[in-house]
């Protein structure tokens, strides 16, 4: 997965923002996938399912980023 400039700005400032909170990682997901990171690796490293890795790329392909960032934390759009 590859991210714009603009996405991949946005949600480092997200990232930056949710730190401790539930919407930290799914941000962090997006990102790690942006710098090459194998699924596998980030479902590891995050304490999650493959699946979950997949499930949020998935959800950023098909919502975009403002779509993806309501999917993951509801209400809130960012955290």
């Amino acid at each position: 997965m590859t991210l714009t400039d603009s996405a991949r700005v946005l949600l480092r400032q997200a990232q930056s923002t949710c730190r401790g909170q539930a919407g930290y990682v799914p941000v962090t997901v997006l990102l790690m996938l942006d710098h090459g990171r194998p699924a596998a690796a980030i479902a590891q490293d995050l304490g999650l399912d493959v699946s979950s890795v997949y499930r949020y790329a998935q959800t950023y392909r098909l919502q975009g980023l403002r779509g993806y960032l309501a999917a993951e934390q509801p209400g809130t759009g960012a955290c």
